[in-house]
């Protein structure tokens, strides 16, 4: 949801789709960049081939779990670790997303602190959106841009050649 509100947010905007892959491109802290999505989640549960071709071109992820949902949560490491194999790194640019998805009254089921914990085992970043009311995530432009941030500080700091390469912007793949 949050990647679909983020992308179809500004109708002017250049929002291209390609085979259920969606590009945007936005500017953050005045330097342009292409955020290329692919918000159907869903699809990786039961094509794993699917986001192994997600993971393959993108520069940084967005590891979105439902707090109210512990199985969403618990398949983060796994996502994790399927994405430090494909880069064949041991770290990698990647913010981990607490969302609250559900029906309305649904119980929170993983604390801030259990959520901060595994972000921080992984080495990852730790967000969770403020949210207006049920289902509008207030900033989800801050998540999108904060990722972009991340995969250019990392790249400054990554001595290889195709980090160089992609230092300038980010292609963004969310699960």
């Amino acid at each position: 949801m949050a990647t679909a509100q983020f992308l179809q947010q500004d109708p002017v905007a250049s929002v291209v789709q390609h085979d259920e892959v969606y590009e945007r491109r936005v500017a953050v802290d005045g330097e342009y960049c292409f955020i290329r999505a692919s918000p159907h989640s869903i699809i990786h549960q039961y094509y794993p081939s699917a986001m192994d071709q997600d993971i393959q071109t993108g520069d940084g992820f967005l590891l979105v779990y439902n707090m109210a949902d512990r199985q969403s949560f618990e398949r983060l490491d796994r996502y994790y670790q399927n994405i430090l194999r494909w880069k064949n790194r041991s770290e990698f640019p990647t913010i981990v997303v607490a969302i609250h998805e559900g029906e309305s009254g649904s119980e929170r089921v993983i604390s801030e602190a259990e959520g901060r914990a595994s972000a921080s085992a992984m080495g990852c970043q730790y967000i969770e959106p403020v949210l207006a009311k049920e289902g509008d995530v207030l900033n989800v432009d801050w998540v999108f841009s904060e990722l972009v941030r991340e995969i250019r500080r990392w790249a400054r700091l990554c001595t290889c050649p195709v980090c160089k390469v992609s230092s300038t912007g980010g292609r963004v793949t969310t699960s």
